[in-house]
């Protein structure tokens, strides 16, 4: 008996009842992600009695929490207004989704939507072709996510971090197993032939990263067998937004001025063919950090998004 890291699956679904485990389908496995990691964790209470020696007591097991992290690469619903299927995730990091007719559907980030936990299982399955499962089961997760583009003709990718209670590792028989279905059929956009915009002027970059930077905490619960509840977002900083423009003149990217005088402008970042993540509040603070990309100076700037106001709209709105 062995377990194969590519056999790894992960699924999860929003809890109808927050913070109360929901039963996961096999039609939940739906994620098309990749780098799925999780820790275990229990709390270990040290004990030591006076009994005249250097030895240990028995730890106590105490709080039973778990972080699961995993990347998935943009797609494009089947329809305008179909939701990809990552999207029930950027739910659960603080968005809020709003379908807008039979034209698109958007997400946006909002204070109100902090405990929208989901319940998650990864499975690791076994070799051969009658194979038995491991499943660890998570519920009461929130998490925070980071849309990141390594290099320009490369899929924009958004790198997901969930921090809930551990509810179980069980072992699964071949019978019982779940066959993971209703991926998206789409293929990842390469990011090409696309724009970012920052205060209405076009970047030649190469990177770029948008953290929502979420403060996740997981609430201590006594009455909960597991001794936590669940997680909750409690707070965020400000949403971060990092790129390396090529280094132009102040007298047309005047970094500068709009960072010495707190000047809020907007941001429009296209991510495929019909996806695009906006703000009307993009503040620069810090710039004119110089880096170096194929022997050309480039301005690594940085921003905060003011107000919670980002956007990811996939088509249009009514």
């Amino acid at each position: 008996m062995s377990y194969l890291s590519p056999r790894r699956t992960i699924g999860c679904k929003k809890e109808s009842t927050p913070y109360t485990i929901e039963t996961i389908a096999a039609t939940d496995f739906n994620l098309s992600a990749y780098n799925i990691n999780y820790s275990p964790e229990i709390a270990m209470k040290a004990r030591k009695i006076a009994r005249g020696d250097f030895g240990a007591e028995p730890s106590v097991a105490g709080k039973q929490t778990i972080t699961i992290s995993f990347t998935v690469d943009i797609q494009e619903g089947a329809t305008a207004a179909t939701p990809p299927t990552y999207f029930k995730c950027l739910e659960s990091c603080g968005f809020l989704q709003t379908i807008y007719g039979a034209v698109g559907v958007g997400l946006l980030l909002s204070s109100d939507y902090s405990k929208v936990p989901m319940t998650f299982e990864i499975v690791e399955k076994d070799e051969g072709a009658s194979p038995t499962q491991i499943v660890i089961t998570a519920v009461g997760c929130v998490g925070n996510a980071r849309v990141v583009v390594d290099a320009i003709g490369e899929p924009c990718k958004i790198e997901f971090e969930f921090k809930g209670v551990l509810y179980a590792m069980e072992h699964r028989l071949f019978a019982s197993i779940l066959t993971p279905t209703g991926f998206m059929a789409s293929t990842p956009d390469a990011v090409m032939g696309v724009s970012l915009m920052a205060f209405g002027q076009a970047q030649t970059l190469n990177k770029v990263t948008i953290d929502l930077t979420n403060d996740v905490q997981i609430y201590t619960d006594p009455a909960n067998a597991k001794g936590v509840s669940g997680a909750h977002i409690v707070n965020r900083e400000a949403p971060k937004v990092d790129i390396d423009p090529d280094l132009i003149s102040p007298l047309t990217h005047d970094f500068y001025t709009r960072w010495k005088d707190s000047t809020i402008g907007a941001l429009s970042f296209s991510v495929g063919n019909n996806l695009v993540i906006s703000s009307a509040h993009l503040q620069v603070v810090k710039a004119y950090a110089p880096g170096e990309r194929e022997g050309h100076v480039v301005n690594n700037v940085s921003f905060i998004i003011t107000r919670d106001d980002l956007e990811i709209l996939q088509g249009a709105k009514a």
